[in-house]
């Protein structure tokens, strides 16, 4: 017997965070298309109806809280098609890719700690190439962005870890995207990268 009336009986679909989305997409759009309602979140209609409204009431009973509260905007609380577009850009905000790149460069890193150990017959080219790698770790007296007790060639433990070399500037890019599409503060964005920074400290 189809329900294609009412609410969310017998549900097994996780609250989207930023840890479920691929999971909880798939889940939220079959159920969705089920009930005849995926046309409200793929095309921005403008008329409100009584779908509009079930659509909308489907996708924030399956929103975490956090996720509610960075998403549901006075702007969007009855357009079913901008909250989803602001779930698929939450969720593939930048600082998601950071988490992601943050978690390669660790793999990066334990991939090179498992290098195998030169052996005998390669310890001459391994000297010839230490050689010239140290011919290339001197700072360079045309550098004009900083000075020879800052440079990292000489000095590599001075060097932030590639988590934190982001460039200023990128960071504004990615915070003023962030808000363009959200229409969250930018007060609101720092806390919550300071927040997400200590959880991973």
């Amino acid at each position: 017997m189809d329900n294609n009336e009412g609410g969310s009986s017998n549900l097994n679909i996780p609250k989207v965070d930023d840890t479920n989305y691929l999971h909880w997409s798939m889940q939220m759009e079959a159920h969705l298309c089920h009930k005849g309602l995926t046309k409200y979140i793929t095309e921005t209609t403008e008329a409100i109806n009584i779908k509009h409204a079930e659509t909308v009431d489907t996708l924030m009973n399956y929103m975490s809280e956090t996720t509610f509260k960075a998403i549901i905007t006075p702007q969007n609380e009855e357009n079913p098609y901008k909250i989803w577009s602001s779930i698929l850009f939450i969720v593939k905000r930048p600082s998601a890719t950071l988490t992601k790149l943050q978690e390669m460069m660790h793999l990066e890193e334990s991939w090179k700690n498992r290098m195998p150990v030169v052996s005998k017959s390669n310890e001459k080219s391994s000297k010839e190439q230490s050689d010239a790698a140290a011919a290339l770790m001197q700072h360079n007296p045309e550098a004009t962005s900083h000075n020879s007790k800052n440079c990292w060639q000489l000095h590599p433990e001075q060097r932030p870890h590639p988590s934190q070399m982001i460039p200023p500037l990128a960071k504004l890019l990615l915070l003023s995207m962030l808000k363009s599409r959200t229409g969250m503060s930018l007060r609101y964005l720092s806390y919550s990268r300071k927040q997400q920074a200590s959880r991973l400290c």
